[in-house]
């Protein structure tokens, strides 16, 4: 099939600058909202196959797995969720080219904070192209689930995208028969996000609360603490890095001010930028 390319205007141009060289003051949070997408695909999924039980074929369970490559300088963000088909990945994608991006840009010239800025953009769904804070460029590869066809989309965040289906070499990057997987190339002064503890201390303090376990693997990914044996490394791929429960299953004693504060931002789907006004936690017998 033949690529699909399409250009970004000059307004988007600018927005994509902004997101991702002045918006976010920490960085980390591009993890923060790829692995909240990933979770929204799996939810997605989960409730689709209420209705139609085949789509969970012979995959039941949910997961998120984080693998780092230092060879080839890549990040991947892969999930077994609900997939895209290719209209979903251009729509969904492409959503920070639709109408809209001119009043989007007017409002952040207007805005009077940062704080405000940081809510037109939650407001906007454009948390996706935070990757390009820390990627040169973003491949996204993705099989609807039900569907044969997998697709790749690819964009260095600047001149615009390219759409096509999937050559076998990209096919191979995903962990299931449907599902996406976001990959990243790293920019050169944001190697850390190869050290293992480093991907380890993000997850736990964005994402702890995220119910869709999350793994971490790859033979490559560095370790900043201790140099680990081959064996000691398969056993820690093979265990969750998050809490992988829902934060009001778990006692109140256990959770931070800071956990309360991401689940807060999760459930708004990223539109609520400020801190709750107050976190009441309690229990009762059905």
């Amino acid at each position: 099939m033949s690529t699909q390319t399409r250009h970004f205007n000059a307004d988007v141009s600018r927005l994509l600058d902004i997101v991702a060289n002045a918006l976010y003051s920490n960085k980390d949070v591009f993890l923060r909202e790829l692995i909240s997408n990933a979770s929204d695909a799996c939810d997605r999924h989960r409730y689709e196959a209420i209705q139609n039980p085949s789509l969970i074929n012979k995959d039941p369970d949910y997961r998120i797995v984080i693998e780092a490559d230092t060879s080839a300088r890549t990040l991947t963000i892969s999930d077994n969720g609900i997939g895209m088909s290719k209209d979903e990945m251009i729509d969904n994608l492409g959503t920070i080219a639709k109408s809209g991006t001119k009043n989007l840009m007017e409002q952040l010239q207007n805005s009077a904070s940062h704080d405000n800025a940081l809510n037109l953009i939650g407001q906007f769904g454009v948390g996706f192209y935070a990757s390009f804070m820390v990627a040169s460029q973003v491949d996204v590869i993705s099989q609807k689930a039900g569907d044969k066809d997998i697709y790749y989309w690819t964009s260095d965040g600047k001149t615009g995208f390219d759409v096509k289906q999937a050559d076998k070499s990209d096919k191979d990057i995903l962990i299931s028969d449907r599902g996406t997987a976001v990959r990243l190339h790293i920019k050169a002064d944001h190697s850390e996000l190869f050290i293992n503890e480093k991907l380890k201390q993000i997850i736990e303090t964005y994402s702890d609360h995220i119910d869709v376990p999350i793994y971490l693997k790859g033979s490559d990914t560095i370790d900043a603490q201790d140099n680990k044996e081959d064996g000691d490394n398969k056993e820690d791929e093979d265990k969750p890095v998050n809490q992988a429960s829902a934060l009001w299953a778990r006692p109140k004693n256990d959770i931070t001010s800071e956990q309360y504060n991401e689940f807060y931002t999760h459930l708004s789907g990223g539109l609520s930028m400020d801190e709750p006004t107050l976190t009441s936690h309690w229990q009762a017998e059905g």
